[in-house]
């Protein structure tokens, strides 16, 4: 019995190490962008971090704490393909405006300026330097 016990109160120490899936109300997860990078619908609830990146047109979103209504809108999803590849669109639409490659070109340009500044055509190399020798 006492074996029991101690496994269930690891289980509990695990469980609220673990996230629920349920973003907390100013968080944006990043498994959001992931499934709209491979064009899958994306069921959330409009808690402050998701809503302020995502219109109600580009998510599917449903009432926080209602199973009830996550329930109808994944039944909407399945009963709505076409109408929810548009969201899905709309959604990676956000999903590029946000990802790395997007937030990267000004860094791109810079490098390439600063490179030119430098004398350098193209990008400058990366790998290691030459060191010149030091008995010459």
């Amino acid at each position: 019995m006492k074996e029991a016990a101690g496994r269930d109160r690891d289980l509990l120490d695990i469980k609220d190490q673990c996230s629920s899936g349920v973003p907390d109300k100013e968080d944006l997860p990043t498994r959001i962008f992931e499934y709209l990078a491979m064009s899958k619908p994306v069921i959330a609830p409009p808690t402050q971090g998701i809503a302020d990146y995502f219109k109600d047109d580009e998510i599917i979103y449903f009432e926080p704490e209602n199973a009830d209504d996550l329930a109808r809108e994944m039944e909407w999803v399945y009963q709505h393909p076409a109408e929810t590849r548009s969201v899905v669109e709309r959604g990676r639409k956000v999903y590029e405006k946000y990802s790395w490659g997007a937030g990267t070109k000004p860094l791109d340009r810079l490098g390439q300026w600063v490179g030119a500044e430098a004398g350098c055509r193209g990008r400058p190399r990366l790998g290691k330097p030459s060191i010149p020798n030091a008995s010459a």
